[in-house]
C-alpha cells in the first residue's frame, strides 16, 4: 500500500465517522423543546410512524439487535419493548443529540442500521489493514536479510538539552541528520513518525551510511513502511554512486513488486548519472525480477522501463526485442484490460522518440486520459530534437486545455532555438489563450509556470542585450501571475538564475527579490525549506556554488524556526540531502 493510500485510509476512517455523526445531528432533527413526546408504548402495542402501523416485533427486534451491536443493550433480543430496551434507546438518543423519548420508531431503526453498516465498513477496512500489516511482517521475517528489521518498539524521547546552534552555524551532514533523528522522537503520531524516519533513512543511505539507515528502518513500526524504506534505501545508494550496494539492497527486498521497482529506479538513476555499464547491469537484474512477477500488467510496465534503460545505454537491439515482448504481453490481456496495458509501451516508444510507433499503439488505447502523458512525452522529445512541426502537430491533438498549454512551452522554445522567433511568439500566444480557459486554479498556475519557463529558455538564447532583458522581464511578469505561491517562487528563482551576472546582475537581483517575496508568502515553513533546497541544488548544478550556499543558508534558517516535530525532522533530513549535493 502506498503512503498516499495509507494516509487516505487513516483519514477516511475518521472522516466517515465525523460525517456519520453530522448526519445524525442534522438529519431532520428538531430542537428538543419543539418535540412532542409520543404516548408510551405497551409491550405489544403498535408503533406508529407517519400514520402507518408498523410491526412492533420486527421493529423492536431490529432496534434491540442494533443497540446490542454497539454495546448499549445487554438484554434479550426478543422484539418486546421492555424497560432495558427503553433505557438503551434513551442512551443512544442522548449520544446523537435527539430528544430522549425511549420509544422505537422507523427513523430510529434506520439511523441504527446506517450506523451499523458504517461500523461494519470501518471494521472491514481495519481488518484489511491488519491483514496487510501481518502479511508484510511475515514476508520480512521469512527473509534472513530483513528479519532483523522487525524489532520490539523502542521508547524514545527527545533530548531537551540539545543545542542546535553550533550546527546551524557550521552545518554538516552528520549534525543535520542527528537533529532530524532527535526531532523524529518527538512526533506523537506513530504513523507520522514512521514517515519521518523513512525520509531520514533515505538520506542516510545516500550518504553511504547503510548501517545507520538499517538502524533507522528498525525503528519504523509499520512493516509495510519498512518494505517501502528498503526500496528507498536501494535507490538512495544508487544516487550516492554505490552501485553494487544498491543492487544488493534491492535484491534483499522481500516484496517482488517493490524489489522490481527498486531495480528499475536504480537502472534509471545510472542512466541519468552517465553510468551506462552500471545501468546495463541493473537492467539484467531487472529482467530477472520482472519475469518473476505474477501480474502480467506489472511485467508489461517493467519490461517497458527496462527497454528504455537499455536503449539509452546503447543496446538498441535488446530494447527492440523487449518492447516487442511487452507489446505482445499487453495484447494478450483480456479485451477490457489490453488498452490500458499498452499505455506503458506507448510511453516508452515516445520517450525514445519513436513517435510513429507510439501513435500506432495509441489507436488501440480507448481511454483518452491514457493518451495524455504519452502525447506530452512525445511533444517534449520531438521539440528537444528540433522537430518543431511534428511537436506542434502532436500538441494540437491534446484535448485537455491545461495539458495542451503546458505542452506548447517546449515547442515555443524549440522554435526560438531554430531562429524562428515569430513562430515562437505565436505558439506562446496559443499557450496563453489555452491557459486563460483553464478553470481550476492549480492547473492554471502550473500551465503558467510551464509558459514562464519556456519564455526563460527563449530569453536566455537571445543575443541582443536589450532584447534579452526585455524577454526576461516578460517572463518575470508571467511568473508573477502564477496563483500558487510555491510554483511562483520556484519559477522566479529559476528565472533569476537564468538571467545570470555581469551586465545582467541588476536584473537578476531584482527577480531574486521577487522570488524572495514569493517564498515568504508560502504558508508552510516546511514547504519553504523544501523549495529553497530544490533551488540550491539547481544552482549548484549550474556551477553557482556561492549562490547555492546562500539559498541553502536561507532554508536552514527557516528549518531552525520550525517547532512542529514532524516538520522539523523532515526539513533537516531534506537539508542534509541538499548539503551533500552542494558541498562535494
Amino acid at each position: 500500500m502506498s503512503s498516499t493510500h495509507r494516509l487516505f485510509m487513516s483519514h477516511a476512517l475518521r472522516l466517515v465517522a465525523i460525517l456519520l455523526a453530522a448526519v445524525w445531528l442534522s438529519d431532520g432533527v428538531k430542537p428538543a423543546r419543539a418535540a412532542k413526546p409520543k404516548p408510551a408504548q405497551t409491550t405489544l402495542g403498535p408503533a406508529l410512524e407517519n400514520g402507518r402501523v408498523l410491526k412492533p416485533l420486527d421493529l423492536v427486534l431490529r432496534i434491540q439487535r442494533a443497540l446490542a451491536a454497539i454495546g448499549l443493550y445487554e438484554g434479550r433480543a426478543d422484539g418486546r419493548l421492555n424497560p432495558d430496551t427503553e433505557v438503551a434507546i434513551r442512551k443512544y438518543q442522548r449520544m446523537i443529540g435527539v430528544p430522549e423519548t425511549g420509544q422505537p420508531s422507523e427513523a430510529l431503526a434506520e439511523r441504527l442500521d446506517t450506523g451499523d453498516k458504517v461500523n461494519e465498513l470501518l471494521g472491514n477496512l481495519e481488518k484489511a489493514r491488519e491483514e496487510n500489516i501481518r502479511a508484510a511482517r511475515s514476508t520480512l521475517l521469512a527473509n534472513p536479510a530483513t528479519r532483523d528489521l522487525i524489532a520490539d518498539e523502542i521508547a524514545e524521547q527527545t533530548d531537551p538539552t540539545r543545542d542546535i546552534a553550533p550546527c546551524l552555524k557550521q552545518p554538516t551532514a552528520q549534525c543535520l541528520l542527528a537533529e532530524a533523528v532527535e526531532s523524529s522522537k518527538g512526533v506523537a503520531d506513530k504513523e507520522m513518525r514512521d514517515w519521518s524516519l523513512g525520509e531520514i533513512l533515505v538520506v542516510q543511505a545516500r550518504a553511504g551510511l547503510a548501517r545507520g539507515a538499517r538502524d533507522t528502518a528498525r525503528r519504523i513500526r509499520d512493516p509495510r513502511l519498512i518494505m517501502v524504506a528498503l526500496r528507498d534505501i536501494a535507490e538512495a545508494l544508487a544516487l550516492g554512486g554505490f552501485a553494487a550496494d544498491a543492487i544488493a539492497a534491492a535484491e534483499a527486498i522481500p516484496d517482488p513488486v517493490k524489489r522490481t521497482e527498486a531495480l528499475a529506479a536504480i537502472a534509471d538513476i545510472h542512466i541519468r548519472s552517465g553510468r551506462p555499464e552500471e545501468a546495463r547491469a541493473a537492467a539484467l537484474r531487472l529482467a530477472a525480477a520482472t519475469q518473476a512477477l505474477a501480474d502480467p500488467r506489472h511485467r508489461v510496465t517493467f519490461l517497458a522501463r527496462e527497454a528504455v534503460t537499455l536503449a539509452r545505454a546503447g543496446d538498441a537491439a535488446a530494447a527492440d526485442r523487449i518492447l516487442g515482448e511487452a507489446e505482445a504481453l499487453a495484447r494478450a490481456q483480456p479485451a477490457s484490460a489490453a488498452g490500458a496495458a499498452l499505455s506503458p509501451v506507448a510511453a516508452a516508444f515516445a520517450e525514445l522518440r519513436r513517435t510513429n510507433e507510439s501513435l500506432r499503439l495509441l489507436k488501440d488505447i480507448p481511454d483518452k486520459p491514457d493518451h495524455i502523458p504519452v502525447l506530452i512525452t512525445a511533444v517534449t522529445q520531438e521539440a528537444l530534437a528540433g522537430n518543431v512541426a511534428t511537436a506542434l502537430a502532436l500538441a494540437s491533438t491534446i484535448g485537455e486545455t491545461h495539458h495542451r498549454a503546458g505542452a506548447l512551452g517546449p515547442v515555443a522554445a524549440a522554435q526560438a532555438r531554430a531562429g524562428n522567433r515569430r513562430a515562437a511568439e505565436a505558439t506562446l500566444a496559443d499557450a496563453f489563450a489555452a491557459a486563460d480557459r483553464i478553470a481550476y486554479p492549480f492547473a492554471k498556475a502550473y500551465a503558467l509556470s510551464r509558459i514562464a519557463l519556456a519564455m526563460t529558455g527563449i530569453a536566455a538564447a537571445e543575443k541582443n542585450q536589450g532584447a534579452r532583458q526585455a524577454a526576461f522581464a516578460a517572463a518575470a511578469a508571467v511568473a508573477e501571475q502564477i496563483g500558487d505561491d510555491a510554483l511562483r517562487a520556484q519559477t522566479l528563482w529559476t528565472l533569476a538564475s537564468a538571467v545570470g551576472g555581469g551586465a545582467n546582475a541588476d536584473q537578476a537581483r531584482a527577480i531574486e527579490a521577487q522570488a524572495d517575496r514569493a517564498t515568504r508568502e508560502i504558508k508552510s515553513r516546511l514547504d519553504q525549506t523544501w523549495m529553497l533546497g530544490e533551488i540550491a541544488i539547481a544552482r549548484a548544478r549550474l556551477g553557482e556554488t556561492e549562490a547555492a550556499r546562500a539559498i541553502f543558508r536561507r532554508g536552514l534558517d527557516i528549518a531552525g524556526s520550525i517547532e512542529n516535530a514532524r516538520g522539523r525532522a523532515r526539513a533537516f533530513a531534506r537539508l542534509t540531502a541538499v548539503l551533500m549535493q552542494i558541498e562535494p
